[in-house]
């Protein structure tokens, strides 16, 4: 009968397969991590496609993170990106990705389609979204952007219009007298900071699980579309909404 192991076995596993052997140079591991050709020769051992091993870090890669603002202390825009080497953008699939796209945003968007790429974006009054994919000599290059500076001076002025009329409504019911004026700062202040991150958790989800999902469908194509002659790569521009 086939042993099975336990999810601390199976980690425990793993943590000692990558000790150095006896003999091995420190140097090679300690510190240093695993190169992505590591993980995936690790990856193979135990039956995993270094291909989708090769994906997974791929979606791991995001630019570094913009400031945050110092009102409602996060940044206004997200943007995710990472470039999926050695894979080829079949024009036949793009109808697919913006499916995909649509689907996850629940918005239909404008989009463009030339050389083979295709963008789509979307605004609001919270802000813009601008998804692209792109065909590069490296692979296919994978852009996710969110900008919501906009949307922050529009809740902003909607919240705090309404938290200062609030205020004002306690402050006169209260008679509140010397406290009015911190009151009525804090009512129109606090409320937007809350309101803003709240749509801004739900709108970056969004962006995030559509970069995810674009990675994870572009990632397993590696070929040329069937038939494609190489070197070419025109494609007709999807019907935009």
């Amino acid at each position: 009968m086939t042993r099975k192991y336990s999810d601390r076995e199976v980690g425990l596993i793993l943590q000692r397969a990558l000790e150095p052997a006896a003999g091995e140079s420190d140097l090679d591991w300690a510190g240093e991590g695993l190169s992505l050709e590591q993980i995936q020769e690790i990856a193979a051992e135990v039956g995993i496609d270094p291909a989708r091993v090769e994906v997974a870090a791929a979606s791991l890669l995001e630019p570094e993170a913009a400031p945050p603002n110092p009102y409602v202390g996060i940044p206004t825009t997200l943007q995710l990106q990472t470039t999926l080497e050695d894979r080829v953008l079949d024009p036949a699939r793009l109808s697919e990705v913006l499916t995909l796209i649509r689907g996850v945003q629940h918005r239909q968007g404008i989009t463009g389609s030339e050389f083979g790429s295709l963008e789509w974006r979307a605004k609001d009054a919270l802000g813009a979204r601008y998804v692209s994919v792109i065909p590069t000599e490296e692979g296919i290059r994978v852009r996710v952007l969110g900008n919501f500076r906009d949307g922050l001076f529009v809740t902003a002025a909607l919240a705090g219009s309404l938290g200062l009329a609030a205020g004002g409504l306690l402050v006169d019911g209260l008679a509140l007298g010397a406290w009015s004026f911190p009151i009525l700062a804090a009512a129109a202040a606090v409320p937007p900071r809350f309101v803003y991150r709240w749509l801004r958790r739900k709108e970056d989800s969004r962006l995030r699980e559509v970069f995810h999902r674009l990675v994870a469908f572009l990632g397993a194509s590696r070929g040329l579309p069937e038939g494609a002659p190489e070197g070419e790569g025109g494609v007709t521009p999807p019907d935009a909404p």
